[in-house]
């Protein structure tokens, strides 16, 4: 079985190692441990990267430096959908039409041209992608169980 392509963003992602005031983290969790046993296939743009890095250093300023947490992470199997220069056009775009960052426009581009879901804890971003399958976190589980099919 092919897994299904679902694009999921750095509010997403973090949770899976840091659950600290994280109200979605069970929603959250429930994607990773569908990730990990190869039920989806996690589609990321290269910004997650830059996120989960500005995350730990972030929060290295806060308490201590989480490089464990940071590499768990970073070793993990995401497919990365590299944009091209080209689509850079596209995705500011994307971010002045829905009012919202390049850096979140570039999740709605990527789930749109795979034609993936994409699911996010972020509500601009959640708003910004619409009644298209995915969308908030907490829409997961009702698209697992098939009342609404996956994509992609």
């Amino acid at each position: 079985m092919i897994p299904h392509a679902v694009v999921v963003d750095a509010s997403v992602v973090i949770p899976w190692v840091h659950q600290e005031r994280e109200p979605f983290a069970a929603e959250c969790l429930e994607i990773y441990r569908d990730f990990i046993a190869g039920n989806i296939q996690a589609v990321v743009p290269q910004i997650l990267f830059y996120e989960l890095s500005n995350f730990a250093a972030s929060r290295g300023r806060k308490k201590s430096f989480p490089a464990e947490q940071l590499k768990e992470l970073l070793s993990l199997d995401f497919s990365v959908h590299a944009l091209k220069p080209g689509d850079f056009l596209e995705v500011a775009k994307l971010a002045d039409e829905k009012k919202i960052t390049a850096y979140d426009a570039a999740y709605l581009y990527v789930a749109g041209i795979l034609d993936a879901p994409l699911f996010t804890s972020d509500g601009p971003l959640a708003a910004a992608w619409g009644m298209r399958p995915g969308g908030h976190v907490r829409n997961y589980g009702r698209l697992r169980s098939n009342e609404e099919p996956f994509r992609g």
